[in-house]
């Protein structure tokens, strides 16, 4: 067998990654095409020089390349180096030198101890049934319906689709709850580092949403617009967050109202950020929205108000170009050391907080 040289992409082989990206994943991938998106999805935190992908060499040749998208994981009781893999390829004839699994041993070795992914293939599974992982036929998937006619007649493209199931379903666009003494600011940077005190304060489970997190992931993104607002009290103490974008469908005019993130650190301050995310969704004259969460973690106050989980997988995930026959995002999760039992007890615990934004299913086609 031949030596494997593996190491972390350097930023002036970019051009090399994308022309693998290209030639062995898929020809004309965005990824190969936009150099900026690439580096933005792949930062490497201690070293700008550097890309979070793993190249693996053999002869001098690329042979295999593992995307590992960055994260800090707070277990509950202690913050741990964290990667969501996204883009796992090895060349068809080196396939039999164990070159996949030398890239992920070699990522464990640079100190990773949680492993994601949103959106496997079949070939890995086994891969990630020999982490222990605790894996989801899909990531559960919260929706809102806001235009019940207009959504009925647009899910009923898919000729599968049984016509009773939402048209009843259309979310409460008015709240009986009282939400006084509460605003809605939108996200600067001068609310870093009260941000970071909140998100300290909650100790949430799951990759950490800190200013870093939110400055990279929603205000920095390279191609999407993300609406970022918080709740605070009326002394601006910071109470929540949420994240939303439209997504439009391709040849069409109709819409999607796409929610990222949603904190909150009492029930008074959820209620209120349903409240205006679902104005805001109604106003923004959409179909439908939606929430990925893998728990359906601070998700209560949606689900208060007529949000649903997809549980019979009916929405198409992708919009770019409209395509019925992929609905799924197959997900698998790890804590490094742990047994099946206990990454499936861990990651089914409802306070688990992972999101569609923690890996790459939410970007450009």
């Amino acid at each position: 067998m031949e030596a494997i040289k593996i190491y972390w992409a350097r930023t002036n082989q970019i051009c090399d990654v994308q022309r693998f990206i290209d030639t062995y994943w898929r020809k004309g991938h965005i990824l190969s095409r936009d150099a900026e998106l690439l580096k933005w999805q792949y930062p490497f935190l201690e070293d700008n020089s550097l890309m979070s992908i793993v190249l693996a060499e053999i002869n001098g040749e690329i042979a295999g390349l593992l995307g590992v998208i960055p994260c800090k994981f707070n277990t509950g009781d202690i913050v741990v180096q964290g990667g969501i893999l996204a883009l796992w390829l090895v060349r068809s004839e080196f396939r039999n030198q164990s070159v996949g699994r030398s890239m992920l041993d070699w990522v464990q070795g640079e100190g990773v101890k949680f492993i994601g992914v949103e959106g496997y293939n079949e070939r890995t599974v086994g891969i990630y049934k020999r982490l222990q992982s605790y894996i989801a036929p899909t990531l559960p998937r919260l929706i809102g319906v806001i235009d019940g006619k207009a959504c009925q007649e647009f899910l009923e493209r898919n000729s599968s689709f049984q016509s009773h199931v939402v048209i009843s379903k259309i979310i409460n666009r008015q709240s009986s709850y009282d939400v006084s003494g509460y605003k809605s600011i939108n996200w600067e940077c001068g609310l870093s580092e009260k941000w970071d005190s909140f998100i300290k304060l909650q100790n949430i489970k799951g990759p950490i949403r800190d200013s870093a997190f939110i400055q990279w992931r929603y205000i920095n993104h390279p191609k999407y617009k993300y609406e970022v607002r918080c709740v605070c009290d009326e002394d601006n103490n910071i109470h929540g967050i949420v994240v939303w974008r439209i997504i439009s469908i391709k040849d069409s005019s109709d819409t999607i109202f796409r929610i990222t993130e949603f904190l909150w650190d009492d029930a008074v301050a959820g209620r209120f950020l349903a409240d205006f995310t679902i104005n805001d969704a109604f106003q923004s004259d959409v179909l439908f929205a939606d929430f990925y969460n893998l728990t359906g973690c601070k998700a209560e106050p949606f689900i208060e108000r007529g949000f649903f989980v997809d549980k019979e997988v009916l929405f198409p995930k992708y919009f770019s170009p409209l395509d019925f026959t992929q609905r799924t995002i197959p997900s698998a999760f790890s804590l490094i050391g742990l047994t099946e039992s206990q990454n499936v007890n861990y990651f089914t615990n409802p306070d688990i907080y992972l999101t569609i934004a923690d890996g790459d299913q939410d970007r450009p086609s």
